[in-house]
């Protein structure tokens, strides 16, 4: 469920600043960064969290439980949101893996590993990272689920210890007012992406939240409760 959204926030700020040829103000980066954490804020807690996630089907989530959902009769409009919905959903499963799998091999490519010989194999290692990752689901989410648990809870902790370790050695405390509002209210009034410029940003900043479907898609899995546990004791 978090797999996906777990890793999004991390690439959104570089994201932003891609293509630029100066050095990003602290302005800025703030702005940024508040604009990430209401962004998951107002998606994931408010949205998914408080309002989607009730909208199930005996249980089960997922654009087909809001088609169940839809009163009958309903008016041919609805069918049709209904439909390009579905087909988002297909196109997403199709993509989303694929992305996903080969932007974390992209990572042999880069920091220190750059220039070390790893790039011809990003390719191949996806492919075959895929291949397997479907070879074993017919297991059953159970036993996929009782497999990955383990590796995703130390994948979040072991971020969270690399950032606060970060922060403390950098003595960049001040970067946690990025809860303020504020400052997101900045980013869009002042700074170098004042008015128009800062709403196309939005761009980029979205791409913390690429993932949060995966909350309601994978509802009748888990349940209501565990996911949003789950959320606000390891993830956020």
């Amino acid at each position: 469920v978090y797999g996906d959204i777990g890793t999004s926030p991390l690439y959104t700020l570089a994201s932003i600043y891609n293509g630029e040829s100066d050095t990003p103000k602290k302005d800025d980066l703030m702005g940024a960064a508040s604009c990430l954490v209401w962004a998951l804020n107002i998606m994931v807690v408010f949205k998914y969290m408080l309002c989607v996630m009730r909208a199930d089907h005996e249980g089960e989530g997922g654009i087909f439980a809001l088609l169940l959902n839809i009163p009958k009769p309903a008016s041919g409009l609805l069918y049709i949101v209904a439909a390009i919905g579905a087909s988002m959903l297909i196109g997403d499963g199709m993509i989303t893996p694929a992305i996903s799998v080969l932007t974390a091999y992209e990572g042999l490519n880069q920091g220190r590993l750059q220039d070390m010989g790893f790039a011809p194999f990003i390719i191949p290692a996806t492919i075959l990272t895929l291949i397997l990752l479907f070879l074993v689901q017919p297991l059953g989410i159970g036993k996929i689920g009782r497999t990955f648990g383990p590796i995703t809870f130390t994948y979040f902790v072991a971020i969270a210890g690399i950032g606060i370790n970060n922060i403390a050695r950098n003595q960049r405390w001040e970067v946690l007012a990025a809860v303020n509002p504020w400052l997101t209210v900045k980013f869009f009034i002042s700074g170098r992406w004042a008015g128009s410029a800062a709403f196309w940003k939005l761009g980029s900043i979205v791409l913390a939240v690429t993932g949060a479907e995966a909350l309601f898609a994978d509802l009748g899995h888990f349940g209501h409760k565990p996911m949003v546990i789950s959320w606000f004791v390891v993830v956020y």
